[in-house]
């Protein structure tokens, strides 16, 4: 019974070793795991802290080797063609990223909505470089015939290597003779021609903008105004996407606004610089920032395009001293932008205002305030049977309603069928068109080089002139009369107010903002 009793005693403590050895095992195969788990994380670490520094002193340019890669990079990239399709990816990333920062103008052949050019001569007046569907690489001075070169359905990108040296068009001719441009000529081919697009920053756009819509010589206030104009308009034609199946986001042409048709100006860049980044807003959003060339004493709205409601910011207001006092006043300002005077826009009334110089008036001395054309009876009578051949023999005009601006809202067209009525006042422009014929203007002067009717703030008489049956327009203005007068905000300004001021006086219920806050 003892020796039984000593192996019983045994038996629990060679357990308790076993047990002991086996625990200890594991905790060290446990702290084993550990450390090799944290070797491993400070592995990791080491290698997300080298690549975060190898990225960071890639931006910043610090790392020699990164250097000599990104050249090696790019003597790669010059050697060999680049697809269409990665320089399209590498399009549509930019335009994800990009907002309204970079503006992208479809250049016209001559000024008009023409857009297919014939052919595409580049020149640079340092080096330059094509890239797309071939590369090019050419040295200062040297002119490229980019139409020779290219085939159907082919895409280039044109860049000169110093980014500040502008390319120049000289297949293009402008008033200015070859125009130069800043930023990227975009390059397709198309069945019937070339397309060709200007891809540059929204600053440099401006300043090809500002002085080809406002002479440089203009009050530097006014300039401001024309400035802040012109960006608001551009965002605004960014952000809606008008031209995209043009792939563009404006024209050069007076259809969106004049670019690079003068070249730029010391007096306009300074303006641009001195309100960079600067638009007008309405209920948080960028305005439609029309403006034109000449009042005749009134702005009008955009109801001359026929929209049902006037945008509460384009409001008919009086280009005259009384109504910039009053509105600074406050005293009557409801009257003198245009809202009570609405229902007074009767026939009679416009025609008492037009045919008289307002005395207050700021653009009374201006070439275009005032002006009349005389129009043969049989020029009318045969344009309005070749268009409108289903009304019958012409047999006149009739105004039948006006803008609260005093523009002609609704012409009708009389016939011995039936009548027919236009509604837009560039369409009765163009219908009463004065090509060839002489315009007498403001201060005695003769034009004879117009298109359209200069605006549509006229009243009709008929006349005769050596036995020729005439109808006589007499109106004043020049342009579509929406938003801010040029002319007259030069005059604002010449009479000491400040660019916000004159934005004021010519949009109603703005603020004025910086790009980048909104």
């Amino acid at each position: 019974m003892g020796k039984n009793g000593e192996t019983n005693k045994n038996i629990p403590w060679k357990w308790m070793l076993t047990i002991a050895g086996t625990v200890l095992f594991f905790i060290l195969l446990f702290l084993m795991g550990i450390r090799e788990g944290r070797q491993k994380r400070e592995e990791e670490n080491d290698y997300l802290e080298k690549l975060q520094a190898e990225q960071q002193m890639a931006k910043v340019g610090t790392s020699g080797e990164n250097i000599e890669e990104e050249q090696t990079e790019n003597e790669r990239k010059e050697n060999q063609d680049v697809s269409q399709e990665d320089f399209a990816n590498l399009e549509n990333e930019t335009k994800t990223d990009r907002k309204e920062d970079t503006i992208r103008v479809l250049i016209s052949v001559d000024g008009t909505e023409h857009y297919v050019h014939s052919e595409v001569r580049i020149s640079c007046a340092g080096a330059y470089c094509v890239k797309g569907d071939f590369t090019v690489q050419e040295e200062a001075g040297t002119e490229l015939c980019l139409s020779e070169q290219m085939q159907p359905g082919q895409t280039v990108w044109v860049e000169p290597t110093e980014a500040t040296t502008p390319l120049t068009l000289e297949s293009v001719r402008r008033n200015q003779g070859a125009p130069a441009y800043r930023g990227i000529l975009e390059v397709t081919r198309e069945e019937e021609g070339f397309r060709i697009i200007n891809q540059v920053d929204l600053e440099s756009y401006l300043k090809g903008v500002v002085p080809s819509e406002m002479p440089a010589d203009a009050p530097v206030e006014a300039l401001c105004a024309q400035a802040v104009c012109a960006r608001t308009y551009a965002v605004r034609q960014i952000r809606e996407q008008r031209m995209a199946e043009w792939n563009a986001d404006v024209d050069d042409t007076v259809s969106c606004q004049v670019y690079n048709n003068i070249p730029e100006q010391e007096t306009s860049n300074q303006a641009v610089d001195a309100t960079c980044g600067m638009v007008m807003l309405c209920g948080g959003e960028p305005i439609e920032a029309y403006f034109f060339s000449t009042s005749w004493g009134y702005t009008d709205t955009d109801e001359v395009w026929d929209a049902k409601k006037s945008a509460s910011y384009l409001k008919s207001v009086a280009v005259s001293h009384q109504a910039v006092e009053a509105m600074a006043t406050g005293n009557g300002a409801e009257e003198q932008t245009g809202t009570a005077k609405q229902t007074d826009m009767s026939e009679t009334y416009f025609r008492e205002l037009i045919s008289q110089t307002e005395a207050g008036d700021y653009e009374k001395e201006d070439i275009w305030y005032r002006w009349k054309v005389s129009i043969p009876w049989e020029v009318l009578k045969e344009r309005s049977e070749r268009q409108y051949p289903q009304i019958g023999t012409f047999t006149g005009l009739a105004i039948q309603e006006r803008n609260p601006g005093g523009g002609v809202k609704m012409l009708e067209i009389q016939a011995d069928k039936q009548s027919v009525t236009l509604e837009n006042e560039y369409a009765i422009r163009k219908f009463l068109s004065v090509k060839g014929l002489s315009i007498i203007r403001n201060d005695g002067s003769t034009c004879n080089t117009m298109e359209l009717l200069p605006s549509a703030c006229f009243v009709i008489d008929t006349g005769n002139e050596q036995g020729i049956d005439l109808l006589v327009f007499t109106g004043g203005g020049y342009g579509h009369g929406v938003g801010m007068s040029q002319n007259g905000a030069k005059h604002l300004a010449e009479d000491g107010m400040g660019w916000r001021e004159i934005l004021q006086v010519f949009y109603q219920n703005i603020t004025i903002e910086n790009l980048q806050d909104f």
